[in-house]
């Protein structure tokens, strides 16, 4: 009887090793439930901060924007484009390839 009672305990243990080993931390997720997470929040001078840098990252691509229109009308007005649906649409490509780059420089030049 012992040796039975002696081996029940010994898979109790067992089991309860392995639940212990598959459950996961409640304590973290019980705490970023209430609202206790550990994540740091920003102070007001670094959320100042990145509100200059994304309004300059702002003001680049809105220059990249007013660039490509100035060029599209230089050069309808001077003839070398003929204003067609075609020019228009590689127009547009053209832009949102060179907004894309445009995005890409600004958000490694302004930490975004």
């Amino acid at each position: 009887m012992s040796l039975e009672k002696n081996e029940n305990k010994n898979l109790e243990i067992k089991y309860n090793d392995n639940i212990k080993q598959e459950s996961p931390d409640l304590d973290h997720y019980t705490k970023v439930f209430k609202g206790e997470d550990s994540q740091p929040t920003m102070s007001p001078e670094e959320k100042s901060n990145l509100e200059k840098r994304k309004l300059r990252a702002w003001r680049v691509l809105g220059w990249n924007g007013f660039i490509w229109i100035t060029i599209r009308i230089v050069l309808y007005k001077t003839g070398l484009v003929a204003i067609t649906e075609a020019s228009e649409v590689i127009f547009l490509i053209l832009y949102f390839i060179s907004f894309y780059i445009v995005l890409k420089l600004v958000e490694r030049a302004y930490d975004l």
